[in-house]
């Protein structure tokens, strides 16, 4: 047993005192592996008043709510570095994926590959996510591939969520994931499946290039997405195209903010450009 998973043993039956009050909103970021997510998820948590999952935060994968009264006890400055390494950040108050953390919210649920369509969501995830958003007690940013399986089940169970819907031309995407899977390769020089994939595009691609295998896996979410999103009540999400943002981050991140009525520190602005 890892120190880390030792540490997250001794630390699951540790209870916090639930936190009073209406639940805040409840804001998740989604879009396809290598769509912007993770920059428009650093912009929005550094310059918005907004709970997070921070790095500190997912060293407690099994009781984040014991992790996110640590970080606000702690209250250390936000950082934005407007860097990343395929997703993961560097600094201890920059937002982390939370892997591991939303296996344990989605009680045992994976997140990399879609499930069986079976396969439901566990009726006690979103009083999971309900409760860690009256930890933080304000607006509450989540961003990951694991609840991207569940958008319809969780838009119906949350009363208070909110979705940003990330998209990116679809071949500079795939471009973007090909040069993942390279840098990724096991010993044998076969890339495996390290980011969101579909069981369809499993099926389907197997004799396919990696270069046609990756534009398979993106168009593929992409397509879910879109048709999912089409379902969502319009007050209820927001769609922001990576390129936009590229062109201009500072309007685009003060838009989101406006659109979901956030408050914000309008001097951290500066630092997006």
């Amino acid at each position: 047993m890892t120190p880390f998973e030792h540490f997250n043993q001794a630390i699951g039956s540790v209870r916090t005192t639930d936190q009073p009050g209406p639940t805040p909103k409840i804001v998740f970021i989604c879009g396809t592996p290598r769509s912007g997510t993770t920059i428009l998820c650093q912009s929005l948590a550094y310059c918005a008043d907004v709970g997070y999952i921070d790095n500190l935060i997912a060293r407690f994968a099994t009781n984040p709510a014991l992790g996110a009264l640590l970080s606000q006890s702690l209250n250390l400055p936000k950082r934005f570095s407007g860097r990343s390494d395929f997703g993961q950040t560097w600094h201890l108050t920059e937002p982390h994926e939370f892997g591991l953390g939303w296996t344990h919210l989605m009680g045992g649920r994976s997140g990399v590959v879609q499930p069986d369509m079976a396969t439901t969501l566990d009726p006690e995830t979103a009083p999971r996510i309900e409760q860690l958003a009256c930890t933080f007690g304000q607006p509450t940013l989540f961003k990951s591939f694991a609840y991207l399986w569940f958008i319809k089940a969780l838009d119906q169970a949350l009363a208070q969520a909110h979705w940003i819907h990330v998209t990116r031309d679809i071949s500079a995407t795939a471009q973007s994931l090909e040069k993942l899977y390279k840098a990724r390769t096991d010993e044998t020089g076969i890339p495996k499946w390290t980011s969101a994939v579909m069981q369809t595009t499993m099926e389907t691609s197997g004799d396919l290039s990696l270069s046609e295998r990756c534009f398979a896996q993106i168009s593929d979410i992409d397509a879910y997405l879109r048709s999912t999103f089409a379902t969502v009540g319009d007050d209820r999400k927001t769609h922001v195209a990576l390129e936009d943002y590229v062109a201009d981050p500072k309007a685009v991140t003060a838009s989101i903010i406006r659109d979901l009525d956030l408050t914000y520190d309008p001097a951290k602005m500066d630092d997006l450009t």
